[in-house]
């Protein structure tokens, strides 16, 4: 990875133009990253609480490849850039996602499936990723290696054209496959001390266990994975498993746990107000990605 400052030299489509183009941004990425376009999809699980919609959010589209944008920042910050200051300190980080992560509800509503029992309607590559109905679908058509619907869809040859169908028992094979490389990642990853603790902390386990057992390096991979998944899909692939449905399950903490407090019958004293000003204090229990943000159209 190298560090890259991104300004409006990082070429913009007519459609996907924001004041975000004549912005700076540091950047970490990958080696021999070219000339970038930055787009929005939708995201495939964060709905807008008004609209119940997904929320458009911002992604890098480099060598025809999809890069996920996330944002780290810690308040305050702020950079030296040459004989400048930088007031806005966020670190975005480009990481590579699995573009069918970012089809899947768009598939769901194609095949309009109306009935449990009703599998749904075929539809060719071009009626899927119709670029007049969203011209952004254009990046889905140039797709490094192109896309591989048929791991997750039913394909249907006819007339000489290939359509294709969302399949659930496919999909849901395609999520397990994530999942299984997600615990390997998890296992080595919680070798280290650091990561075992904070492992512990997340499953309620703070105890001097020097290794996860096989269920929890589970859980924590299933909580990873569901994360890029609509809620639906995410209680099917936890059944799956066996495993808990409830929310609590993607919404754990990589941080140690403070003790409770008793609550007391006695009233607080008043506090004497400080002169002194205080340090930004950070905050525990949060979720593992809230460590890092989606970047909203």
């Amino acid at each position: 990875r190298e560090y890259m400052i991104l300004t409006d030299n990082c070429r913009m489509n007519k459609a996907d133009y924001t004041p975000y183009s004549f912005k700076e941004y540091v950047f970490v990425v990958p080696e021999h990253f070219e000339e970038s376009i930055i787009t929005s999809f939708p995201h495939p699980k964060q709905k807008d609480k008004k609209t119940g919609e997904y929320k458009n959010v911002r992604y890098m589209i480099n060598q025809n490849k999809i890069y996920e944008i996330q944002k780290g920042k810690r308040i305050p910050s702020s950079y030296f850039i040459n004989q400048t200051v930088k007031e806005d300190g966020g670190l975005y980080i480009a990481n590579p996602i699995d573009p069918l992560f970012l089809i899947i509800n768009l598939l769901e509503k194609m095949r309009n499936k109306t009935d449990k029992d009703e599998e749904g309607l075929f539809h060719n590559f071009n009626d899927i990723f119709d670029i007049h109905v969203n011209p952004r679908n254009e990046y889905f058509h140039n797709i490094d290696g192109g896309l591989h619907l048929s791991l997750i869809c039913e394909v249907l040859e006819q007339d000489g054209d290939t359509y294709y169908r969302l399949s659930d028992r496919r999909f849901l094979a395609w999520l397990r496959c994530k999942v299984q490389n997600m615990k390997l990642y998890v296992a080595e990853k919680m070798s280290s001390a650091m990561h075992l603790v904070r492992a512990q902390s997340v499953l309620g386990n703070a105890g001097g266990r020097e290794t996860l057992n096989e269920e929890q390096i589970l859980t924590v991979a299933v909580g990873l994975v569901a994360e890029y998944i609509s809620d639906e899909w995410e209680v099917k692939l936890k059944e799956s498993y066996g495993l808990s449905t409830r929310k609590s399950i993607r919404k754990f903490s990589i941080m140690p746990n403070n003790k409770k407090r008793r609550r007391s019958s006695r009233k607080p004293t008043p506090k004497k107000r400080k002169t002194k000003k205080e340090e930004p204090k950070v905050k525990n229990n949060m979720k593992i990605t809230s460590f890092f943000s989606i970047i909203e159209d």
